[in-house]
């Protein structure tokens, strides 16, 4: 990167993320209270960036899988009246250039009972 140039969506630079691990203490000095650490590389320049996960995405349990060439991500939330019970899937081999995108189902709801989540 270069001093004076302000960078945007259209010209940022190119930074490979090489790994990332959890945030320990020591790592305060890198972010104060971050979550993870992420390894990064620019160039020739490998540095440490801190990554912060908001808060009410750390009450909520994600399971990400394929079945039967379906991508499906179940979400539900640590407590069931705070936050959202959801599920998404889309055909991975379904990509649509009408939308740009794939075609998907995506179902969501709030508020619900420890039972109704589970069933859901």
């Amino acid at each position: 990167m270069q001093e004076g140039i302000i960078y945007d969506q259209i010209n940022m630079p190119k930074i490979d993320i090489l790994k990332i691990r959890l945030a320990i203490s020591n790592d305060s000095i890198i972010g104060s209270g971050c979550d993870y650490v992420a390894t990064c590389k620019h160039n020739h320049t490998e540095f440490e960036y801190p990554v912060y996960v908001p808060e009410n995405i750390k009450h909520m349990n994600f399971n990400i899988d394929t079945i039967g060439n379906q991508y499906r991500k179940i979400v539900w939330a640590e407590d069931s009246y705070k936050g959202v019970t959801g599920v998404y899937i889309k055909d991975i081999n379904n990509f649509s250039t009408s939308i740009n995108n794939y075609a998907a189902l995506s179902m969501m709801s709030s508020k619900l009972s420890k039972e109704q989540q589970e069933i859901a």
